[in-house]
């Protein structure tokens, strides 16, 4: 009997330490996963310092601008009847649309069996068979006649098979099903960015599920802003719309020149001073002020932005829009050209 409680006593014993461990290694496995989604938001948007990079490479050291050239291009419908429908419009409006390019983050879309495709053009449309929006592959964006490219087009031809819409072979991009991202793309800091982000669910080339997003604002948030009239120097200025980032940007640090200079000291015989600034939005969405340029500041010059960056520290979050970057990442900031005067500060975007 004896043997018999302590072999049980022994049993219960080592069950409670193998929940306890078993405890512990969830718990470690929980603060784990939080630790990782932690690292992973922080890493979800550019850091202080790469913006300031950023900065140094297009408007101190004049690097090269980025190359789009690897990305690949999407047209919606408007886009493609415009430049191949039979209804032909003016050659204004083809530049206008060919300008306005929009492009694809993710070279996924164009693996085929494996193979991964040049670079290449697809357009998104309005699909009678399926009854749903559809991807399809138009060409290739280098559209050489070479042996291989030639020899590669036929092989997708014959391998997924072709529609005619406006006179156009297209391809129908059955081959993918995955997530897209696409962005109107803008340049700042020598940085691919955008102010626009659509976002699609594909499966087998049909659209499933689509989400247009503008800085951190999502579609059905946006789309009350699209109401929004200001009206400034006898115009008006809508706040949203396609691809109008910096319009809004300089009405917003028009607005925001306005509240900032209630809070700082009008000098009537200050000299005009120029200078360049990040304003730098941190993870609670409250944007502070960084000196980019010049690099010495002097004694008068460092009095005024003290007091400026302490304006801009008093107001409420959220004042600027977060841009896209190519990489999915958040471009937390805006470059600013500043101009003090007589009458006070003047903000504008560095384009």
């Amino acid at each position: 009997m004896l043997e018999i409680d302590i072999k049980f006593n022994f049993t219960c014993f080592m069950e409670r330490k193998f929940d306890n461990i078993l405890n512990k290694k969830i718990l470690i496995g929980i603060l784990l996963i939080c630790f990782a989604w932690n690292v992973k938001a922080q890493n979800d948007a550019y850091t202080l310092d790469e913006m300031k990079d950023a900065f140094v490479s297009q408007y101190v050291k004049h690097d090269p601008i980025p190359s789009l050239d690897k990305y690949d291009e999407v047209l919606f419908d408007t886009q493609f009847y415009t430049l191949y429908g039979t209804d032909q419009d003016s050659t204004n409006m083809k530049r206008k649309l060919v300008e306005r390019k929009i492009f694809i983050t993710d070279p996924s879309i164009r693996m085929v069996n494996k193979k991964l495709l040049p670079p290449s053009i697809f357009v998104w449309l309005y699909s009678k068979n399926s009854g749903r929006d559809m991807v399809y592959w138009i060409k290739f964006k280098n559209d050489k006649d070479s042996v291989n490219q030639t020899k590669m087009r036929n092989w997708l031809y014959d391998k997924i098979g072709t529609v005619t819409i406006e006179n156009c072979k297209l391809v129908p991009a059955k081959w993918f099903s995955g997530h897209i991202m696409t962005i109107c793309p803008e340049i700042s800091g020598n940085t691919i960015v955008s102010p626009r982000l659509f976002k699609a669910d594909v499966v087998n080339g049909v659209v499933q599920e689509t989400e247009y997003a503008y800085g951190e604002v999502t579609s059905e948030r946006s789309s009350l802003k699209r109401d929004i009239l200001r009206i400034q120097n006898d115009r008006t200025y809508v706040l949203d719309g396609y691809h109008d980032g910096y319009r809004e940007e300089r009405l917003a640090l028009n607005l925001f020149a306005r509240d900032v200079n209630r809070l700082c000291t009008i000098q009537k015989k200050a000299k005009i001073a120029e200078y360049s600034f990040l304003f730098f939005v941190d993870s609670e969405r409250k944007t502070h002020l960084h000196v980019m340029l010049p690099s010495q500041i002097g004694a008068e010059d460092r009095l005024r932005i003290d007091e400026l960056s302490k304006a801009i520290e008093a107001q409420p979050a959220q004042l600027f829009s977060r841009y896209f970057a190519i990489d999915g990442r958040k471009f937390s900031g805006l470059y600013v050209k500043a101009i003090f005067d007589s009458v006070g500060w003047h903000f504008a975007p560095i384009e």
